[in-house]
């Protein structure tokens, strides 16, 4: 995965258009008893549904997004002084 200006790009091919370059995440208690993924100033992608809905992450693509979200923290850990 990665972003590119205003998206993001996952390896499956799937592109999702954003707002800015940033992402965030939002626990279930928090919001509707839903995962969110923010971006932008207030953009929300639904996150860990059972919805039969094209446009939503595959359960693959919400995994990569973890990974990376986890790798970035990762790398400003390291960065700490």
């Amino acid at each position: 995965m990665r972003i590119e200006h205003d998206k993001i790009i996952f390896s499956t091919g799937h592109e999702v258009s954003i707002f800015g370059e940033a992402l965030s995440i939002t626990p279930p208690e928090f919001n509707d008893n839903e995962w969110y993924a923010g971006y932008g100033e207030d953009g929300m992608l639904v996150l860990n549904t059972n919805y039969d809905d094209p446009d939503l992450l595959t359960s693959e693509e919400q995994r990569e997004m973890a990974d990376y979200m986890i790798a970035l923290w990762q790398r400003f850990k390291a960065s700490v002084t």
